[in-house]
């Protein structure tokens, strides 16, 4: 599959999606507005770990091109991207974003947190808790953590708590 992820960011969820998909075999073109000067620990990252085939990977930095939106089976969106007035997502064939491709392809029970206030430390007092039952556990979403970065260590016996924003809800179908 060719998969464009759009905004490989600074917060790390375009380096997960990035990681994830060329470990299960895609070609990814990871595009973002901002400078390969402006995301080097993003990029020093992927650069330093061996255990991808970056050859699979083209970084697109400093500018978006119609084309690779075109041309991908499937455009990851970074949460912050709008799809209003976006004439890049227009031009996808299909949109998800990390927490869509996790929540349709695992079988982990998942605890889901959103609202106004309260959802970090509500999400954290849920995992810790779990934790301290003797459950393994996994915690993610808006907490900063990307729940591809752990997709193939959860199993159907495996609880996920994850921490929905707003923006991270409207995402999803």
């Amino acid at each position: 599959k060719h998969i464009t992820i759009m905004g490989l960011g600074l917060n790390g969820g375009g380096l997960a999606a990035v990681r994830f998909f060329l470990q299960k075999g895609a070609y990814v073109i990871a595009t973002d507005m901002k400078t390969e000067e402006q995301l080097k620990p993003t990029v020093d990252a992927l650069n330093a770990d061996k255990s991808l085939p970056l050859e699979n990977l083209t970084l697109r930095l400093g500018e978006h091109r119609i084309e690779d939106f075109e041309n991908a089976d499937c455009v990851i969106k970074n949460p912050g991207v709008k799809y209003e007035g976006n004439k890049y997502l227009a031009a996808a064939k299909a949109i998800e974003t990390d927490l869509s491709v996790f929540l349709r392809f695992t079988n982990s029970p998942i605890i889901a947190v959103t609202g106004s206030k309260g959802k970090s430390s509500t999400v954290s007092a849920i995992h810790y808790g779990l934790n301290q039952a003797g459950y393994k556990c996994y915690l993610g979403g808006n907490i900063t953590v990307s729940p591809l970065t752990f997709f193939d260590e959860v199993n159907q016996d495996t609880p996920v708590v994850i921490e929905f924003s707003s923006w991270q809800l409207a995402d999803l179908r």
